[in-house]
């Protein structure tokens, strides 16, 4: 499977470099701020923060309170699996409340194949960004986030001003 690939016209990509230092600003000033998303926003940070080996691996798209998910993610770290992709898609549900950040599958497929229900009924339970506070700088940003919320097809992140 091959996902959609994500294109963004230079304008639309310097839009959303100035959402991000917006944001960045009010998270460092300690200053109330809303900044509203749209996928191409979203995309482009997903290409200019993630790790080399996720760049291009996810393509999100926002649909009314969802986030739909295409991913190719290398299994280069797995013994026996150089070479080989998990390649899927999903439909999650994101939300940010007072610093903690809640990731949710809907559902999800590989190859794609609907990923059976008894597995879907685990997977629904786990906060799928539990390991973003291992990182102190992501966990240090949450704590100045007082709501990220995914409603009429955007993104919208208001900072505490704490």
């Amino acid at each position: 499977m091959r996902i959609s690939q994500f294109s963004i016209t230079d304008a639309e990509r310097e839009k959303s470099r100035a959402k991000r230092e917006i944001l960045a600003k009010a998270i460092d000033s300690d200053i109330a701020a809303e900044v509203v998303l749209t996928a191409a926003d979203v995309n482009a940070w997903l290409q200019a923060e993630s790790a080399d080996n996720l760049k291009g691996a996810v393509v999100l798209d926002i649909r009314e309170d969802r986030l739909s998910a295409q991913f190719s993610i290398p299994l280069r770290e797995i013994p026996g699996f150089k070479g080989r992709y998990l390649n899927g898609s999903a439909t999650l549900r994101a939300e940010v409340t007072n610093g903690v950040l809640e990731v949710y599958a809907a559902d999800a497929s590989f190859k794609g194949e609907p990923v059976p229900e008894w597995f879907m009924r685990d997977l629904r339970q786990k906060n799928l960004a539990d390991r973003v506070y291992e990182n102190p700088n992501v966990r240090d940003t949450l704590k100045h986030i007082d709501a990220l919320e995914i409603t009429g097809g955007r993104v919208v992140i208001r900072t505490t001003g704490e």
